[in-house]
């Protein structure tokens, strides 16, 4: 499957590369955290109060994020086909807590089989992601728990009707996380599909996902004395969302401003060792 996605982002690249027609795209936004950590109600406070502050490498429990996007499209045929290539480039900037600075790089191209019909294409790279602080089995002692991601995905977009439109997405990640944590590496395989009712008054869009996550823990002590419990950090899960938009509510310096709820569900299974 990734040689296909592969293949064809080189055509997107070969296209992207010979279009004259490049416009640019640059978007900053900003939004403040006041758990970037996500930890729990118990451990946030403990944290306030100085009793777990050095098992984190942070400075602050809460941040402001600054994201500078910046992307690159062309319009072109491909096939014989309309084809938009996209090249996008994200930064994710934290004002204090620096080791959550993340880049994220993506290109996809959408393709247009017709007015009803699209299919998108593309391939996702990060090259550190940092979560938290953790102890390493390889040494019993805490270490930044960081990792690097592929992401390979598609989208199917059909429009049956003026108002009802289903979309479906598959996507295959590689995870490879740091030396302290090989344990961790794993394959990661999620799909999903979405009903979406698009009203005069409102949007509301209806959804399902499963998602799989493969560890390669077996693979990580493979010729080594090692003599502790070797965790597996595969589980499967199941994704319910549900989502209700009303655009234009009213408007502030020429631009709407819109209401979106937005409800999600989730079902995580680990694996019994």
């Amino acid at each position: 499957m990734k040689k296909i996605f592969i293949s064809f982002l080189i055509l997107s690249c070969f296209s992207f590369a010979s279009a004259m027609d490049i416009k640019t795209n640059v978007n900053l936004e900003g939004f403040y955290s006041s758990n970037i950590l996500s930890l729990s109600d118990k451990d946030y406070q403990r944290y306030l109060d100085g009793k777990i502050g050095s098992y984190y490498d942070i400075e602050s429990a809460d941040d402001f994020v600054t994201n500078l996007s910046v992307s690159l499209k062309n319009r072109n045929k491909l096939f014989g086909h309309l084809s938009l290539v996209n090249l996008k480039f994200d930064y994710d900037l934290y004002a204090v807590n620096k080791v959550f600075d993340k880049f994220n790089f993506t290109i996809d191209t959408k393709y247009y089989f017709n007015r009803s019909f699209d299919v998108i294409l593309g391939y996702s790279w990060s090259p550190e992601i940092y979560v938290n602080n953790y102890t390493s089995v390889w040494d019993n002692e805490r270490h930044q728990y960081t990792y690097s991601k592929n992401d390979y995905f598609s989208t199917v977009n059909w429009d049956l009707s003026e108002i009802f439109s289903i979309r479906y997405k598959i996507k295959f990640s590689q995870h490879f996380y740091n030396k302290y944590f090989t344990e961790y590496d794993s394959d990661v395989f999620e799909n999903g599909i979405s009903l979406i009712g698009d009203f005069q008054k409102f949007k509301l869009t209806l959804g399902y996902a499963y998602k799989l996550s493969e560890a390669a823990a077996e693979e990580a002590f493979e010729g080594i004395n090692y003599s502790g419990v070797i965790k597996d950090g595969s589980y499967d899960s199941n994704k319910y969302k549900f989502a209700l938009t009303i655009p234009s509510i009213f408007s502030i310096a020429e631009k709407d401003v819109n209401f979106i709820l937005q409800l999600f569900g989730k079902s995580v299974f680990f694996p019994v060792i």
